[in-house]
């Protein structure tokens, strides 16, 4: 092969890997630019649910200033969620015995 043909064979590869490249940032901008309006998009939908909703106040305590009321308080809470889901297992219980009693009582 003379070496115009190598020439021409490794511009046209050359050209080709521009090319390739500059469609491919092309569809990263174009990608870019629909997140950044989604983005702009979700703030608008944040702000106005923030309009709508009042945050609740923050009853957070750091664990290590905590004291014992606080901790006291976080065990009671610990053990109604606890208790409240046994309730809530017991009911999907008796539930799921009724249907099994019913289909092979």
């Amino acid at each position: 092969m003379p070496w115009w043909g190598w020439l021409a064979l490794w511009s046209a590869l050359v050209a080709g890997t521009l090319f390739g490249a500059f469609r491919l940032l092309l569809s990263l901008w174009d990608k870019l630019m629909a997140l950044m309006d989604e983005l702009e998009r979700f703030e608008a939908l944040a702000a106005r649910l923030e309009a709508i909703v009042d945050p609740p106040p923050s009853t957070w305590v750091h664990p290590l200033v905590a004291t014992g009321a606080d901790v006291s308080q976080w065990r009671a809470g610990i053990a109604d969620r606890r208790a409240q889901r046994t309730v809530r297992r017991e009911a999907r219980h008796e539930v799921a015995y009724r249907r099994w009693t019913r289909w092979w009582g």
